[in-house]
């Protein structure tokens, strides 16, 4: 069996946040994201957190990046926070209560 995608997170607090998703593009569109988020979800139930965290970016001009409509369709809330990341880009944060 060969990995073709992977989830990084981090607990905080009172959440877990998702710092990074990533699936090999041959694989993506396949429920491989969905899996390893809804894997995430399980175990932050499971450690009674109250939420996830995560984000994405968006460009200078306004537009988000793919990820951005990911986590709308994983049930994540766009919070409206954007956070300047130094470059030509703003940070989008979401959350998705527990």
């Amino acid at each position: 069996m060969v990995p073709v995608g992977f989830v990084f997170f981090i607990q905080e607090s009172d959440c877990l946040e998702i710092e990074e998703i990533d699936v090999l593009a041959d694989y993506q569109k396949r429920g491989v994201g969905k899996a390893l988020v809804n894997k995430v979800e399980r175990i932050a139930k499971d450690r009674k957190v109250a939420f996830l965290k995560t984000g994405t970016s968006i460009n200078n001009i306004g537009v988000p990046w793919r990820a951005y409509w990911f986590w709308l369709r994983m049930g994540f809330q766009d919070t409206g926070e954007r956070m300047d990341s130094g470059y030509d880009f703003n940070y989008c944060e979401f959350i998705k209560r527990l």
